[in-house]
């Protein structure tokens, strides 16, 4: 008796709320994949912090071993003679997020802008596009 006071109650609640079981799963795939995008995103500017962090901690280390000029900075040889178009780095971006905008690969920038590591992307750094990259015009905005 008990068993079908428990099962007749499931039917009610099941009745009460109606599945949408295709929808749902699509709005949580979405949700899912907006969170491994979030958190991507997240792991992208910790690691670059963590390699912004060790260059500091490295050039102290050699600035007082060494004359400081010995630094190694980070190589501009890429930006200086762009054969495209250009991307200009700002906060929070990756070289991951900047091959996802422009839909190309993060191995087709590492090859065209000669980086070899891809933790040393720096504010403001000039990121030469390859040829392929889809070029979104900018909204303008309406008065």
């Amino acid at each position: 008796m008990r068993r079908l006071a428990i099962f007749l109650c499931c039917i009610a609640a099941a009745a009460a709320f109606p599945r949408h079981a295709a929808a749902d799963e699509a709005g949580e795939i979405k949700l899912l994949r907006q969170a491994i995008e979030q958190q991507s995103h997240q792991i992208d500017v910790l690691a670059q912090e963590i390699a912004r962090l060790n260059q500091a901690l490295g050039s102290k280390e050699t600035a007082s071993a060494a004359p400081a000029a010995d630094v190694e900075a980070p190589s501009t040889e890429a930006s200086t003679t762009p054969s495209g178009p250009v991307h200009i780095v700002t906060k929070g971006e990756t070289l991951t997020s900047i091959a996802h905008h422009y839909k190309v690969t993060v191995a087709e920038l590492l090859k065209v802008n000669k980086i070899s590591d891809v933790r040393r992307l720096q504010i403001g750094q000039a990121v030469n596009l390859p040829p392929g990259a889809k070029i979104q015009p900018t909204p303008t905005p309406q008065p």
